[in-house]
């Protein structure tokens, strides 16, 4: 079992490796300083009704189908960590950076659970969205060049970091 400052910890330190992950695809300049848009990965019923752990409702309710874009750390740690429960995975991505932040898209999962193994768990980095491009280079095994985020098609947050920028 974690504690609550482990969890944030490790949310620190998995941050820190996504950011770094990203600096080797990316052309652009990262800003220090962090913003999450965090994503609710509910399941779906028959009925069109999401799935997701109870302690989760609150964060659907005040969220545009689940997500929730420009949260701080804190916010983003009172949002997942659940009286001493937290999502079973999250996943970290660069997104986006608007010359002030950078933007980590954290998904999580709709389940809770208490126990964790060492390391940064229950957080995974990954690194940013290809660009269809660079998908079709990377899948062929070829190495691929450094793209910007502001590339068209490069994130699936294309939306909302377009109307970031646009203030």
């Amino acid at each position: 079992m974690i504690t609550r400052a482990d969890f944030v910890q490790r949310l620190i330190s998995a941050s820190s490796k996504t950011t770094a992950i990203a600096l080797d695809y990316l052309s652009d300049v990262l800003p220090s300083s962090l913003l999450f848009d965090l994503c609710l990965v509910p399941t779906w019923t028959d009925t069109d009704q999401p799935c997701f752990a109870p302690e989760f409702a609150a964060f659907w309710n005040g969220s545009d189908r689940g997500k929730r874009p420009g949260l701080s750390l804190d916010e983003v740690v009172s949002e997942l960590w659940q009286a001493g429960r937290a999502p079973e995975w999250v996943d970290l991505g660069v997104v986006d950076e608007d010359g002030q932040h950078t933007y980590i898209e954290a998904r999580f999962s709709r389940t809770l659970i208490s126990d964790f193994p060492m390391g940064l768990a229950p957080f995974q980095t990954r690194g940013p969205y290809l660009p269809q491009s660079h998908s079709e280079t990377f899948i062929a095994g070829n190495p691929i060049s450094k793209f910007s985020l502001h590339m068209s098609g490069s994130t699936p947050w294309g939306r909302l970091a377009r109307a970031r920028r646009a203030g």
